[in-house]
């Protein structure tokens, strides 16, 4: 029985385009000019960037945090008539597909089909395009995982294979469109269902290995399946790309290990997954937690999975591991504060303790909310009143440091001499040192002293005098944190002048393309004056060699097109991060544009000039030792010297040439 209901499941998955590895693989054809062209003229930018990141708006841009690095104040910069984003902090800067690329770690051809989708436009497939690379090891597991999703949704269709699923499914109220948006399955009840699916397909076997969906018989020949008779919860990325799995084992199961089994089982680490840096229902929840600024964490799947059914979408769960540092950098892109639910103070303390250890020195609001009743939130929010009672709840959380002042005042009001009460505060201000209290911002910094000082009945001078002399101590006995690595990704040194002016010519081609033409000091258009070889700075030197061979031929130049022409994605990083670096400079005014491009013609034709001028003197140097030094040997009379004439002649025309055209140490700086 259980055989002939596997073979349906398998069938039907066949049947719904599911097939061997070297098929699931995603292949994009590449070059697809008009296929790019078209997909970047039909992304918004700021809408593609502000379902990951809460951009607000400033003038005709928009700012964020920028998610790159770890930016604790906002400093990437979305322009929206440009269509192009730029990071004036660790120089991150791009389009769409850069920004697609670097946030979701895709290749070109999957962001291309990633935006594809989303626009609603199909790519043309040609096989004469298409990649011929090896999928990686990412690309593998991800092939694997969303075959394996699709297996457990049929798995929990099938009338017989997911009737106990389905049952503990009702039996904890989980709705039809739950299961849906979440895309829960089952597993069989089977020792090996998938792995022999996989061995007889010949699919990609490592790939689900690597997945933690199989692995190797201990003895013997074959595979086992990792997860056996679970309620399966996909773990999906922000996009809804399967990441990973966790499942829930279900009662009455012939191929469990007596009561050994862990009730939940969640897949290993991968290329594809880290768990301390994944969060539970982000898919559904991102949109909502933008809107509302604020992200409330719960402990588990199913509490996730109620509060979305009860209306409260801006929920997510944690993986079975407490708040890191790096969940914390996901959150803070889309929320202003989060909020932790726990169910007891106690357990709220130790969070408290936890979520000012991540976020103290971040620019985001931590708050510790406790249900009503000793309810988790699942029992809360199936109550007639839950999501009433829920919301207030979130209202009248505490924020961590609260919560931790109420533990240290109880300490402090209970010493009764004042040599504790001294030990007792200089030990909290240690903890306060040691989290970051001296690299927070200025603000936010003088709320916290004024908490401390409250607190410990003391005026805020003499608690900053006190934090300063503990600092003072605490550096003079060594480092309390790690050594900085040093930054190896940090911006380049400041360009020089001359490699200025090249940045800011060609940044000017890219932002008005027609000034190519443009007219320029010696008068000559700008293609006829500047040449490749007035360029010394190798990655500007390209760039001009590229867009000059092309506006020779065309008069325009979008970012598409430059997609097009540049087939290294540094490449275009860096011509989108010259245009900002004009457009900032100029404020998008097309007299400042030509000011910049004149400004930064007239310093490399100098700069020009002066070498010719260096060359010649070194010249007339050399040819001034060939002569004789008795002019008079070569019967040539005195005065008449026709190597002397040329001399002063060569000179004279080198200086005047260096006089008509200004040193490139004087370029002419534009106010910006």
């Amino acid at each position: 029985m259980f055989g002939d209901s596997l073979r349906i499941v398998v069938k039907q998955a066949v049947k719904q385009g599911l097939r061997p590895a070297p098929d699931v693989r995603t292949s994009c054809p590449v070059n697809r000019d008009d296929a790019k062209k078209r997909v970047l003229e039909s992304t918004d930018l700021v809408r593609l960037v502000s379902e990951h990141v809460v951009l607000k708006p400033r003038g005709r841009e928009f700012i964020g945090v920028c998610p790159f690095h770890d930016d604790k104040n906002p400093s990437m910069y979305v322009v929206p008539h440009k269509q192009f984003y730029h990071c004036f902090s660790c120089g991150a800067s791009g389009d769409a597909f850069s920004f697609v690329m670097g946030y979701h770690k895709m290749t070109f051809p999957e962001a291309l089909k990633y935006l594809a989708d989303r626009a609603g436009i199909e790519l043309p497939r040609n096989t004469r395009e298409q990649s011929s690379d090896e999928p990686t090891e990412r690309q593998r597991i991800a092939a694997a995982n969303q075959f394996a999703v699709e297996f457990f949704k049929r798995t929990l269709a099938d009338e017989r294979l997911g009737g106990p699923a389905r049952r503990y499914i009702t039996q904890r109220g989980i709705s039809d469109e739950m299961v849906e948006t979440f895309a829960l399955g089952a597993a069989p009840d089977a020792w090996d269902a998938l792995a022999q699916y996989v061995n007889r397909k010949q699919m990609d076997r490592q790939a689900f290995e690597w997945a933690g969906l199989i692995a190797p018989r201990k003895t013997g020949d074959g595979h086992f399946d990792k997860m056996r008779h679970r309620l399966m919860f996909p773990i999906f990325d922000a996009i809804g790309r399967p990441v990973a799995f966790g499942g829930r084992v279900l009662p009455e199961a012939s191929t469990r290990e007596e009561k050994s089994d862990a009730k939940y089982l969640n897949s290993p680490e991968t290329a594809l997954f880290n768990k301390s840096a994944t969060l539970f229902g982000l898919h559904a929840a991102h949109k909502p937690i933008s809107d509302s600024h604020t992200a409330v964490i719960v402990e588990g799947y199913t509490d996730v999975i109620a509060a979305h059914q009860a209306g409260a979408r801006n929920v997510v769960a944690t993986l079975g591991t407490a708040l890191t540092a790096e969940h914390a950098a996901v959150l803070r892109r889309y929320a202003d504060q989060v909020v932790l639910i726990f169910d007891a103070d106690e357990a709220g303390q130790k969070a408290a303790d936890r979520a000012l250890q991540i976020f103290f020195n971040q620019p985001i609001d931590v708050k510790i909310a406790v249900l009503p009743d000793g309810c988790d939130p699942a029992d809360l929010l199936a109550r007639p009143d839950g999501l009433e009672q829920w919301q207030t709840a979130i209202v009248q959380a505490a924020d961590a440091m609260t919560f931790q002042f109420r533990r240290v005042r109880q300490q402090f009001d209970a010493a009764d001499t004042l040599a504790a009460k001294q030990r007792i505060s200089e030990q909290y201000l240690r903890t306060l040192i040691d989290l970051g209290l001296d690299r927070i911002e200025t603000a936010r910094r003088g709320l916290v002293l004024a908490r401390v000082a409250e607190m410990l009945r003391l005026d805020s001078a003499s608690i900053d005098r006190l934090i300063r002399q503990l600092s003072g101590r605490r550096r003079a006995t060594g480092p309390v944190h790690d050594e900085v690595e040093p930054d190896f990704d940090a911006p380049p040194s400041r360009p020089t002048a001359a490699q200025q002016a090249q940045r800011h010519l060609v940044g000017c081609l890219l932002t008005e393309p027609t000034l190519f033409h443009e007219t320029v000091a010696d008068g000559r258009e700008l293609n006829e004056s500047i040449g490749h070889d007035d360029f010394d700075h190798p990655p500007t030197a390209a760039l001009y060699g590229a867009i000059y061979e092309w506006l020779i031929e065309h008069d325009q130049l979008t970012t598409a097109d430059l997609r097009n022409l540049l087939h290294d994605e540094n490449q275009v990083r860096y011509a989108l991060q010259l245009q900002i670096e004009v457009s900032r400079l100029t404020d998008g005014s097309t007299a400042g544009l030509h000011e910049l491009l004149t400004a930064s013609a007239t310093a490399l034709a100098g700069r020009r000039a002066e070498q010719e001028y260096q060359q010649q003197k070194m010249l007339l140097r050399e040819t001034k030792q060939e002569q004789p030094n008795n002019p008079g040997t070569t019967g040539t009379p005195p005065g008449t010297d026709s190597a002397d004439d040329t001399e002063t002649q060569r000179l004279a025309l080198a200086i005047a040439h260096a006089q008509a055209n200004p040193s490139a140490r004087r370029v002419p700086r534009v106010s910006g």
